[in-house]
């Protein structure tokens, strides 16, 4: 993403944190317990490299980087400065947690977030805090169904409808 103009940077962070929050997938990272494999969503806030970049050729920055399942993070978020008035927003994320489809939607997400923050901080003359989402994501339905398949009701269901289609 590219933003021409002035940049209000702790704004873009908090849009940024915002988006995540709000998306508990992109949070999310891949570990290896014991040889069960889980999916854990992380709360810290959402890591951001920044670059000034007066010299350097902007594709040293912006070449496409595997990201392992391995990783701490399943996403890379740069944000560089060109010049005072141009800085590009680059991120890259694993497959897993965002598809080429589901980028737009996250970058619309974004746009709209950041001109919220704007648009609070013009409006009450100070930065906002930011405040987590009480609804329900799909980490959580993933997480409740973790429970509810470990539990005896779950066992018995399974068992009665194994045994009625024992022979098909």
């Amino acid at each position: 993403m590219k933003f021409e103009g002035n940049l209000d940077c702790p704004c873009l962070y908090k849009s940024i944190q915002k988006v995540f929050d709000h998306n508990g997938i992109l949070k999310s990272r891949i570990v290896d317990c014991g040889g069960v494999v889980k999916l854990i969503v992380d709360c810290c806030d959402v890591k951001i490299e920044y670059i000034e970049n007066t010299t350097a050729d902007i594709s040293d920055y912006v070449a496409v980087e595997n990201i392992s399942l391995k990783s701490d993070t399943l996403y890379k978020i740069k944000l560089i400065k060109v010049k005072n008035d141009f800085h590009i927003l680059y991120f890259s994320f694993h497959h897993i947690i965002i598809d080429g489809d589901s980028i737009k939607l996250f970058c619309d997400s974004l746009r709209k977030a950041y001109n919220e923050e704007l648009n609070i901080i013009k409006r009450i003359g100070k930065k906002p805090q930011l405040t987590q989402n009480k609804s329900l994501s799909y980490i959580d339905y993933v997480f409740y169904q973790d429970i509810f398949r470990k539990s005896s009701f779950y066992r018995q269901q399974k068992k009665y409808f194994q045994e009625q289609f024992i022979d098909q």
